[in-house]
């Protein structure tokens, strides 16, 4: 989606807020996604192209805090956790992502892998409509 189609698509968010509710933000966060075997890392997962369009959707919700439509409330960092049954499992999910790419090393390693995880940092941030 392109910036002011996600401003707009937020802007139609506050407009359906009752006084005082909740908007919530989730959202994955540098560094990308780490590939795990067994718990052990043998790779990241080149993310840009989906941290630059992620970029925006916060960009769009700061400017709503900045114009006085939201407030932030607290927020949380946490790990999230996605597990394949396979290798190829990960590969083929990753191949259908426009925003994310495996390099051709990890992609290499992966494809005869048994059971592994995308280890990603993620942010949740409460918003609350601003008026009352």
């Amino acid at each position: 989606m392109q910036p002011e189609g996600i401003v707009h698509a937020l802007r139609h968010v506050c407009e359906a807020l009752v006084p005082g509710g909740l908007v919530i933000d989730l959202q994955a966060i540098r560094p990308s996604g780490r590939v795990e075997i067994g718990g052990d890392p043998i790779g990241t997962i080149n993310d840009d192209v989906f941290f630059a369009r992620a970029a925006q959707a916060v960009a769009g919700l700061d400017s709503l805090v900045d114009k006085g439509l939201l407030a932030r409330g607290p927020q949380i960092v946490f790990e999230t956790l996605v597990h394949y049954d396979a290798g190829a499992e990960l590969i083929a999910a990753i191949t259908d992502s426009t925003e994310r790419q495996l390099p051709d090393e990890l992609a290499g390693r992966l494809a005869d892998a048994g059971p592994c995880t995308i280890r990603e940092t993620s942010l949740m941030r409460v918003l609350r409509a601003a008026w009352r």
